[in-house]
C-alpha cells in the first residue's frame, strides 16, 4: 500500500512502520499458535496503519513517554492487552479504530 505522505506531517514514515511491524508480529504469532481469525484481524490492522493520522500518532507518542515506578511504558501495557484481546473477541475495523481506542484507555490510565 503506497505511503499516503500527507497524513505524516508530524513525524516521519517509521513511526507507521513500526506500528504496522508490531501488528504483524502479533499476526504472526496468533497463526502459529492456529488461531486464523486474530491473524487476520491483526494483520488487517497492519494494512491500514498508513491511514491513522499524524495527530493520533502524536498521541500515541506521548503516551509511550508515561512509565511505571518498575520502569514498564504504559503504552506497552495497553497495547499488550489489547493486542491478546484479538483472541478474545476485540475486533477494531482497522488501525485507525485501534489508536483511537488505544489513546482513549492511555489517557484514563494517566489521570488516575
Amino acid at each position: 500500500m503506497p505511503m499516503n505522505h500527507d497524513m505524516h506531517d508530524l513525524f516521519d514514515r517509521e513511526t507507521w512502520l513500526l506500528l504496522a511491524e508490531i501488528f504483524e508480529i502479533y499476526a504472526r504469532g496468533y497463526r502459529a499458535r492456529g488461531d486464523e481469525r486474530a491473524a487476520s484481524i491483526a494483520h488487517r490492522l497492519a494494512e491500514t496503519t498508513d491511514h491513522v493520522p499524524a495527530q493520533l500518532m502524536h498521541q500515541v507518542q506521548d503516551l509511550w513517554k508515561v512509565t511505571y515506578p518498575d520502569g514498564q511504558s504504559l503504552a506497552e501495557v495497553i497495547g499488550d492487552e489489547m493486542m491478546k484481546s484479538l483472541a478474545f473477541g476485540y475486533s477494531p475495523d482497522n488501525a485507525t479504530s485501534f489508536v483511537l481506542e488505544f489513546v482513549r484507555r492511555g489517557m484514563g490510565a494517566r489521570a488516575q
